[in-house]
């Protein structure tokens, strides 16, 4: 045999090897993959369709004192017994902050069973009557349309709209002012109005005293009406309105 042809030989069985190693790394690689997808196809079911995943409690935390547990949980449209991995989060944390009553939400899953919220509502400091009547929070914010069931006794702020943010926040003033104030002991704000010739006033619930303000410098006038607490009360007589127009000058009116 010719040099030539056992070189020729030589190379075909090391082309051949090669050929084997490929084929080897091949099958070997498409073991793992098999493998691998089988895996993760059982893991998919695991998770996805196993009962051990399903819901079985759904837990409500935080402050909720006008919506129980049960109604927080209609909110979700979870149910027990659905999956835990099929849920959609986000979608619950929508369905949640659609209720005017609820502040803040948040959702998580607790594997294995539990599905679990953190509740914060609304708090109501106020009522504004502004085409309609609007709940309003701390911030003045109205919040929620005023129902037939919600509690109706807040003070109502009237002569303001929505978007007027600097007269409700001065209203705000004045009920912060209220509730630090000794100058009227059992009594409670029933109306801040703003009108815009005379300015901010407001009446109380208990007895029919009306209080005008006026525009300016409000904080300086309550504090004047505390300084003069014991004046406005020496007469010993019933007070229907007190007028302060001039930031120097206090007018009291007593019932004959």
């Amino acid at each position: 045999m010719s040099v030539f042809l056992k070189r020729q030989q030589v190379r075909k069985r090391r082309e051949v090897k090669k050929l084997m190693r490929r084929l080897e790394r091949f099958m070997m690689i498409s073991v793992i993959v098999l493998f691998g997808l089988v895996f993760f196809y059982g893991l998919y079911r695991v998770v996805f369709f196993s009962p051990y995943f399903s819901i079985r409690e759904i837990v409500v935390e935080g402050e909720t004192k006008r919506l129980t547990t049960d109604q927080v949980a209609r909110l979700t449209g979870v149910e027990v017994g659905d999956n835990l991995f099929w849920i959609d989060v986000s979608a619950i944390y929508q369905r949640l902050k659609a209720d005017p009553w609820i502040r803040i939400a948040s959702v998580r899953r607790r594997p294995p069973h539990t599905l679990w919220m953190y509740i914060e509502e609304e708090e109501p400091i106020a009522i504004l009557s502004s085409q309609g009547l609007f709940l309003m929070n701390r911030k003045g914010e109205p919040f929620k349309k005023v129902e037939t069931v919600d509690d109706k006794s807040y003070p109502v702020f009237t002569g303001m709209m929505q978007h007027e943010k600097q007269r409700i926040t001065q209203a705000f003033s004045i009920l912060a002012w209220f509730d630090r104030s000794s100058l009227f002991p059992g009594e409670e704000v029933a109306e801040v109005n703003f009108h815009p010739v005379k300015g901010y006033s407001f009446t109380m619930t208990m007895r029919p005293v009306f209080v005008l303000l006026g525009h300016y410098d409000l904080e300086k006038r309550m504090e004047q009406l505390d300084r003069f607490r014991d004046a406005i009360y020496q007469q010993g007589r019933r007070i229907q309105y007190i007028v302060m127009h001039d930031q120097h000058r206090i007018v009291v009116k007593y019932s004959t």
